[in-house]
């Protein structure tokens, strides 16, 4: 071989190794470091592609996804930084909790804008509300929770998601096996889309909490929440039973599954808690159940009544915001559940009050809402003075008894016991009255008869010496003068 053509043989070979990028991806994909970052990392990646385009990082996910943690505000991205967000998120493999919220919850979708040309002519909205974004991101979505063997906790927070949009990312979940938290607060599924949630967590045991707060469910999605409850109840007694073979006795808190389920501000009414508490009543491994702001009355809260007597595994069934329950029916649910655990520390908190709100369809549905927003804020004014006591009273330790009124466990039983002392002290007081105008009669009736001439001397009675006759006989004569006779 000529000297030229072994020149032409290396030119080459160092064209192609610079050009070629098959191998430097693949040293990438397998978490060698390029350059000083490692694609796997969401904010190494991330702040690489931004560099690349000459675009400054989020400030969100620059500050906080370095502890594992991705919490964004996805109003505020626009179109530009869409597109680094969502190739770092579908390579990571580093994020524990991911979160991801809106403030437009009332929005739909513009389902014209599928393109990206047509999305940048979208200003009235954020472009998260386009179907293109939108698309891009649970396809992101999807491939993070498919790859990422940590992820722990998933928060979408009132994006615009319904069953359709939803397929990729439920598809993805049946694979992930680290997920605990599950949260779609806010997110406008309604039955269809809680249906098909639940029908992904019956094979996804991992799962220990789930939020459908606000989705727009009627007692339909909660009739499907309770087919969920009782297919991993099913599972679990089977599981417990091969954990009790060769004389064992199984470990309830070791068998996986729902822990607490959050339905805020859905309009189950009193037919969908019926289903939840026909699927509750022998669930020995369920916790919590928050159903504020649900449209319950005392009929359905009775019922919640009859499951805490029976089951005494739930720390929490919180019906409070409802104005058709009453303070008295609110006030023994919480009795009952202080009962039930009153040897046992809390493991899970009290949701906070807040002003939660269905999904609003019509005017009419926004009217009720105003009018129940209304009677909850007067509901301290129409309480007698028992309960304007115990409002006043401080949340020292404990747990809330009544957290919306700042009472605690500890507070209402010695409120209890010091109603009771006094109660004690009174019926004691009557008695002392009664016995004394029993001796005052007494006293007036032998007065009178010592001055009738006709003295009985009862039994036990002392006689007065003659010498002191004389004496008695005088008063007596002065008191019948002063008129002490006619008294």
């Amino acid at each position: 071989m000529s000297v030229s053509d072994q020149t032409l043989q290396n030119s080459a070979s160092q064209s192609e190794s610079v050009t070629c990028p098959s191998r430097r991806s693949f040293q990438t994909a397998c978490g060698s470091k390029v350059r000083g970052y490692d694609r796997r990392v969401f904010h190494q990646y991330y702040e690489e592609l931004c560099a690349r385009r000459g675009l400054l990082p989020v400030a969100c996910c620059k500050g906080q996804c370095r502890n594992g943690v991705l919490d964004l505000n996805a109003d505020r991205v626009g179109l530009g930084h869409w597109g680094p967000l969502l190739s770092a998120l579908c390579a990571d493999r580093s994020l524990e909790h991911i979160t991801i919220r809106s403030k437009h919850h009332n929005k739909k979708v513009i389902q014209s804008a599928d393109t990206k040309l047509k999305t940048m002519a979208v200003s009235q909205r954020p472009v998260l509300y386009t179907q293109y974004v939108l698309s891009l991101l649970m396809d992101a979505l999807a491939g993070c929770v498919q790859r990422n063997c940590v992820l722990v906790s998933l928060e979408l927070e009132s994006l615009p998601l319904d069953k359709e949009t939803l397929g990729p990312l439920v598809q993805a979940m049946k694979g992930c096996r680290t997920l605990q938290q599950l949260s779609l607060q806010g997110c406008p599924l309604g039955d269809t889309g809680c249906e098909l949630v639940c029908a992904t967590l019956r094979n996804l045991p991992s799962v220990v909490t789930l939020n459908l707060s606000r989705c727009g469910l009627s007692s339909s999605g909660a009739a499907h929440v309770a087919s969920l409850l009782e297919y991993q109840k099913i599972q679990r007694l089977n599981e417990c039973w091969r954990h009790s073979l060769r004389y064992r006795e199984a470990d309830l808190d070791a068998i996986q599954g729902l822990r607490r389920v959050t339905l805020n501000g859905n309009m189950l009414r009193d037919e969908g808690l019926a289903r939840l508490v026909d699927a509750a009543t022998d669930d020995l491994w369920l916790r919590a159940l928050d159903l504020q702001h649900c449209g319950l009355s005392d009929v359905g809260v009775r019922q919640v009544l009859e499951l805490l007597q029976y089951n005494t595994s739930l720390a929490i069934v919180d019906v409070r915001l409802n104005t058709a329950v009453s303070a008295e029916m609110l006030a023994r649910v919480m009795k009952q559940l202080h009962t039930n655990h009153a040897h046992h520390d809390p493991q899970y908190d009290w949701w906070p009050v807040k002003a939660l709100r269905p999904i609003r369809k019509s005017f009419s549905q926004s009217l009720q809402l105003k009018l129940e927003k209304k009677s909850v804020c007067d509901f301290d004014d129409q309480r007698n003075s028992s309960d304007l006591r115990l409002k006043k009273c401080t949340a020292s330790s404990g747990k809330n008894l009544l957290p919306s009124q700042g009472i605690t466990l500890r507070d209402y039983k010695q409120l209890e016991e010091q109603r009771d002392a006094a109660l004690l002290q009174l019926r004691m007081l009557e008695a002392q009255l009664q016995q004394a105008c029993k001796e005052r009669d007494e006293a007036l009736s032998m007065v009178n008869e010592l001055l009738a001439g006709q003295p009985q001397v009862p039994d036990g009675l002392v006689l007065v010496p003659p010498d002191m006759l004389l004496a008695m006989e005088d008063i007596l004569k002065m008191a019948q003068s002063n008129g002490f006779s006619k008294m």
